[in-house]
């Protein structure tokens, strides 16, 4: 042929390009694949369920060299129990029981929309759009839903220490209070009990601490959490220098936050990151509160030597009241707290007392000159606040019926209206999901016999 081109290279051309539009040819009489879906990432057989935001990689396997023809990588789907919409093909390949790049990897990182399991599973290999999967060896596959089955396990094929994996990304609710909502001549001196639907903690376990600059620890959650900068929490047994010592009563403020990793103020021993184990509680609480009690807005707020001053016109407090402040943007100055003065249009809470604690708790707060306090921002008065990490206030039940139980120092006043809230993320489970919280004055709600009406002295 002119310009060079043989007929030996005409053809091989052709070929070339009949393989880069259609793929790999099947061979005539071909037989069918068999598909097996595994996880490729090995987990402990502490942790065999996932929650949000663990990443694991699974694979897609087949008996041969596998590709793909037509449409685009992200049209070649795994839909999994947990996940209907399916998960997209990366365009990456392993090896897997049928030889080189026999498994389409696809990468799974459980998301808060996703649906809990307890046999977390795949459903199906779904194609779109002109999609199909190539096999060396075995038929093409173009339906456009596979069916798929099983489990999947710990490590690789199930069986053996591979045990299956479930997900969980169901937070703790409630099903039960005592005394019922609604209920009468309640003895001043009960207990109140919150049944709740698994196991809960206030706490939420760490991987591994490490401390720059002698003045900066940083912990690594085992889950995603949801502390954020400003927050305090109550490091305990994380290690030496970075626990807050002992009876709830030392708290640090949270200063950075990456994803899992926590970092707050506190002085410690510089090291590298460490593995650990231990837990950090965030500061949250169970507050009791009187029915004619209402919420006062506040519009202002000045901070000078870690007193807050707050503005809130005829607000009605006095000193040692305990009151619950909400929604300031200056967030330390968020919580409960102890009125230090009051006079008709403001009242002063000391910040570094945060839960009516002691005063070594937390580090000093910035000044900040006269500033209107952001929209929607209030004080409650409660009759006490109890902070869900205090174990000689607050006791937890590790197995069924599981329960909350609130032993208030307060002897509650007698004949008196009365409800309970708790704070979104005041308890978790074990994956750290956390209870919505009960922020309103009728979810839980009684009415106290008539009684003595002495209140103990919280700040003690």
């Amino acid at each position: 042929m002119s310009g060079g081109f043989s007929r030996a290279g005409l053809v091989t051309s052709l070929a070339s390009i009949v393989c880069m539009v259609f793929g790999v040819v099947e061979p005539a009489g071909a037989a069918a694949s068999a598909v097996t879906v595994l996880n490729n990432t090995a987990i402990s057989s502490s942790g065999t369920t996932l929650s949000t935001g663990d990443s694991i990689n699974l694979a897609v396997c087949f008996q041969g060299r596998v590709g793909r023809m037509g449409g685009a990588d992200d049209d070649v789907k795994l839909v999994l129990n947990t996940r209907s919409i399916g998960i997209s093909w990366d365009g990456s390949r392993v090896d897997g029981a049928g030889g080189v790049n026999s498994c389409m990897a696809f990468p799974y990182t459980v998301s808060t929309s996703d649906t809990s399991q307890t046999l977390f599973g795949p459903s199906a290999l779904t194609l779109a759009n002109g999609a199909a999967v190539t096999v060396t060896g075995y038929d093409i596959v173009s339906a456009a839903s596979t069916p798929l089955s099983g489990s999947l396990c710990s490590a690789g094929a199930c069986g053996g220490v591979s045990v299956p994996l479930s997900v969980d990304v169901t937070a703790p609710t409630i099903s039960n209070f005592s005394p019922i909502d609604g209920a009468t001549e309640v003895l001043n001196t009960s207990n109140l009990v919150m049944t709740t639907s698994e196991a809960t903690t206030p706490y939420i376990s760490v991987t591994s601490r490490s401390c720059t600059g002698g003045n900066t620890a940083t912990v690594v959650a085992q889950r995603n959490h949801d502390v954020a900068v400003g927050d305090l929490i109550y490091p305990s047994q994380v290690g030496p220098s970075y626990d807050a010592g002992v009876s709830g009563n030392t708290y640090f403020r949270v200063t950075g936050v990456a994803g899992r990793s926590i970092s707050y103020a506190v002085s410690c021993t510089n090291e590298s990151s460490t593995s650990t184990g231990g837990a950090i509680a965030p500061l949250k609480y169970l507050s009791i509160v009187e029915d004619a009690e209402s919420a006062k807005t506040i519009s202002n707020i000045a901070i000078s030597s870690n007193i807050a001053t707050l503005t809130s016109n005829l607000h009605g407090f006095v000193a040692g009241d305990v009151v619950f402040v909400n929604g300031l943007t200056q967030k330390e100055s968020n919580g409960a707290f102890v009125v230090t003065a009051a006079d008709t249009n403001t009242f002063s809470i000391n910040l570094t007392r945060a839960a009516a604690s002691s005063a070594s708790n937390v580090a000093g707060v910035t000044n900040l000159g006269s500033s209107a306090a952001a929209v929607g921002a209030t004080a409650l008065r409660v009759i006490e606040a109890i902070p869900t990490l205090d174990s000689s206030r607050v006791a937890y039940s590790g197995a069924a019926p599981f329960t909350v139980t609130i032993n208030p120092t307060a002897i509650l006043p007698g004949n008196t209206a009365m409800h309970v809230r708790v704070d979104s993320g005041a308890i978790r489970d074990g994956r750290a999901l956390s209870f919505a919280g009960i922020g309103n004055a009728t979810s839980w709600n009684f009415t106290t016999a008539a009684g003595s009406a002495i209140v103990a002295d919280i700040t003690s």
